[in-house]
């Protein structure tokens, strides 16, 4: 019975090594998630279920990274809620409304705007017919031809209808596997294109090729000609269109905007299913995902605060001409193993400080490293307080399209010099020292030779009576 009374000391000895070792993890960089994602793994699939065997290789792909899929027939007003509580039940939601003309009462577009509010992220496929998807997609910034209009592309020659295109992807603002680049040599689409606007939230992903149009192919005249009645040649033609499209909210949920569900489909002599998991994989936080782990600024060289700060401390307070340098650590999510790492790749970061106007805008590079020792995600600068008092800010605002947005503000106020704080003697001040010192030797001696001629003056008056 012994053990009964050493089982306690085991389990704080354990508890003990479990928290050392998170903390070493932490002070590495390094922080461990139970997720492909960094924001959750519960994903809801808003499809027909008599579909869902098509969709089979995308669908596989998100099962084998351990999301757990939940899955609902667009029409089915008792199925599983997008929201518990006013809140996102699901980290994660895909709908596939291609075919669908109504949904459910509570998947309105009021809903989805909803789930991004709760950090949830989108994968949106749309159709050629009006829904509320097609009603929602301008409010992103969409820009959509008239219903019923498809991509179509006479090029290349081919036995697949002209509403089947075939795009070679290419590099974008997302990262691309081998697979879906190049295993099986391209993508096979068929949906609607849509157009951008200026929204600098919204950015494409993947684009229409050159030679292809908008059109609707039941007709028989010449689909360009009608395509540019619609829009304009250069709004529905060409390498201008996308067909996938990207959006990040302010509060980082993204959302993948696909012109048509084929991209997600499997299809043979094609790398959809491929390339759905890498758009799937941007938009559900798995890759260009940063985060700031820490900030901090401190005194170099000057008086600091009240004329007594101490070197190599934050201070509550700068003086005027302080030498101030400023930290940041920023990580990247690793999906494949779970785990926060620190990230050495940005080159163009810039620090600015700030009191209305920026009175300094500075880069903020990668560190070199110190003492021989290299700093893995460490950015660092240096600066000299402004000449002007005031209350300041430190700012950094990176954003980059399909990059996590990184934001950082701090306040602290620069005060002017103590009246004891400034240089007793400056060299660019010695002529009006000197000109002070001969004037007031010049005083000196002019006083003295007059009151030596008066003394003289009275001794004269004297002898003379």
């Amino acid at each position: 019975m012994r053990w009964l009374f050493l089982f306690p000391l085991v389990l704080q000895s354990f508890l003990l090594l479990n928290a050392n070792a998170e903390s070493t993890l932490h002070a590495n960089g390094q922080e461990t998630q139970t997720s492909w994602s960094s924001s959750g793994d519960s994903v809801l699939v808003v499809l027909d279920p008599s579909k869902k065997e098509g969709f089979s290789g995308f669908l596989g792909g998100l099962e084998d990274k351990g999301y757990n899929l939940t899955f609902r027939s667009p029409k089915d007003a008792d199925g599983p809620p997008l929201t518990e509580h006013d809140l996102p039940k699901y980290a994660h939601v895909v709908v596939v409304g291609e075919d669908v003309k109504t949904f459910a009462k509570d998947i309105t577009p009021q809903t989805l705007v909803g789930l991004l509010s709760g950090n949830t992220n989108l994968i949106v496929a749309l159709g050629t017919k009006q829904s509320i998807l097609t009603s929602l997609a301008p409010e992103f910034g969409l820009i959509l031809p008239p219903p019923n209009t498809n991509l179509v592309s006479h090029f290349p020659e081919r036995e697949d209808p002209i509403s089947v295109v075939p795009i070679t992807p290419r590099e974008s603002v997302i990262p691309l596997t081998e697979t879906s680049k190049g295993k099986k040599g391209q993508l096979l689409f068929e949906g609607t294109p849509f157009a951008l606007s200026n929204n600098p939230r919204l950015f494409p992903i993947l684009n229409a090729p050159e030679e292809s149009f908008a059109g609707d192919i039941d007709v028989t005249s010449d689909v360009l000609v009608d395509s540019v009645e619609k829009g304009g040649e250069g709004l529905w033609a060409g390498s201008k269109m996308a067909v996938v499209a990207g959006f990040q909210a302010k509060g980082g949920a993204r959302v993948a905007w696909i012109g048509g569900g084929s991209l997600l489909q499997n299809k043979e002599k094609s790398s959809n299913s491929d390339y759905a998991k890498d758009v799937a994989a941007w938009a559900f936080q798995e890759t260009n995902v940063l985060r700031i782990d820490s900030a901090e600024h401190k005194l170099i060289k000057g008086v600091g605060s009240s004329g007594n700060g101490t070197v190599g401390q934050a201070q509550e307070q700068y003086t005027v001409g302080d030498e101030i340098e400023f930290t940041m650590r920023i990580s990247q999510y690793n999906p494949k193993f779970k785990l926060w790492e620190a990230y050495h790749g940005i080159t163009d970061l810039q620090l600015e400080f700030t009191m209305l106007d920026p009175h300094v805008r500075i880069a903020l590079p990668p560190s070199p490293g110190r003492d021989g020792k290299r700093e893995k995600g460490v950015y660092r600068t240096t600066f000299k307080a402004p000449d002007r008092h005031g209350v300041f800010k430190f700012v950094v605002d990176w954003r980059r399209q399909g990059w996590t947005e990184l934001q950082f503000t701090e306040t602290v106020p620069v005060v002017p010099k103590r009246h004891d704080g400034y240089d007793r003697w400056l060299s660019a001040a010695w002529p009006y020292y000197l000109g002070a010192v001969s004037t007031s030797v010049g005083f000196v001696v002019f006083v003295a030779g007059w009151l030596a001629s008066v003394d003289e003056r009275g001794k004269g008056k004297k002898k003379a009576e």
